[in-house]
């Protein structure tokens, strides 16, 4: 898609932010322009828009279905408007949460990361790793339809196109340095599974494991305060911090949890706990 700079510039942004402001076009499309781009970071988000267009069952992937470029070259990705945006039908899950503090079960938490994960796995089955899952707005969810959207492709890891992205949510436990997640400048699948864990276990108790961490405050001693320090789940929470060995899928550990154990109801200022059905 072509379009004069003098045109784009006359545009009022529907949504602005610090590096990234969106126009919507029409009912259906929306542009994503990239604000301070240098000339090797246009290439690499063309380079990335090629990669997108390769890719293959990836249903909850919002991926750019064109660019946009004016006579300075590349400047904004052409995205489809995810279905329920213009309603008001999409949230964090974050957002959600707290909404629903009072009433929020681990059924819904659940079926959440259950959806986040089948989209993780179908992102790995075609080399996309996505560090900054965690940060707010990247993934966002239509409770009424069911579905989960990753939005952030801009700043994902595609096949040999790496990232410096990372989430601030997660940046601070000190295992991340460890080639297990980092090798170079490159992240490994590793990292995705951490944040599907780390999240889970935020949303269901409060707790921020990341940040224990940093204080040097033991998994262990966290999981012996919640009640499931003897199930699979705990074992893939542990397994976060052994350098040597691939992290475990959640899936099946997550929905073994919501099968046995509820969550303690909201008490402000203390963390829930999971109590046995």
């Amino acid at each position: 898609m072509k379009m004069p700079i003098s045109v784009l510039n006359s545009m009022v942004p529907n949504v602005k932010g610090k590096k990234v402001s969106l126009y919507y076009l029409n009912s259906s499309l929306l542009a994503k322009k990239f604000l301070g781009l240098s000339d090797y970071e246009k290439r690499m988000k063309v380079e990335r828009y090629e990669y997108g267009k390769k890719t293959t069952g990836i249903t909850a992937l919002n991926l750019p279905v064109d660019i946009l470029e004016t006579e300075r070259g590349f400047e904004a990705y052409v995205e489809p408007i995810i279905p329920g945006t213009l309603e008001g039908e999409l949230t964090t899950f974050c957002d959600y949460l707290n909404e629903h503090r009072y009433d929020i079960t681990l059924d819904e938490i659940t079926n959440y990361i259950l959806l986040v994960a089948n989209a993780v796995e179908e992102c790995h089955k075609n080399k996309i790793v996505n560090p900054d899952m965690a940060s707010d707005g990247n993934v966002l969810y239509h409770k009424g339809a069911g579905k989960v959207y990753l939005t952030d492709f801009q700043d994902m890891q595609v096949g040999s196109i790496g990232t410096k992205a990372i989430s601030d949510f997660i940046v601070t436990d000190p295992i991340l340095s460890k080639p297990k997640y980092t090798q170079g400048d490159r992240y490994s699948k590793n990292i995705d599974l951490y944040t599907l864990a780390i999240r889970y276990f935020y949303y269901a108790t409060k707790l921020n494991l990341p940040r224990a961490a940093m204080f040097g405050v033991s998994f262990d001693d966290i999981l012996r305060g919640t009640g499931i320090e003897h199930s699979e789940l705990a074992k893939c929470i542990r397994r976060l911090h052994n350098p040597n060995k691939d992290n475990i899928d959640i899936r099946g550990p997550i929905e073994e949890i919501n099968k046995r154990y509820v969550i303690s109801k909201f008490k402000e200022g203390e963390p829930r706990h999971f109590i046995r059905k």
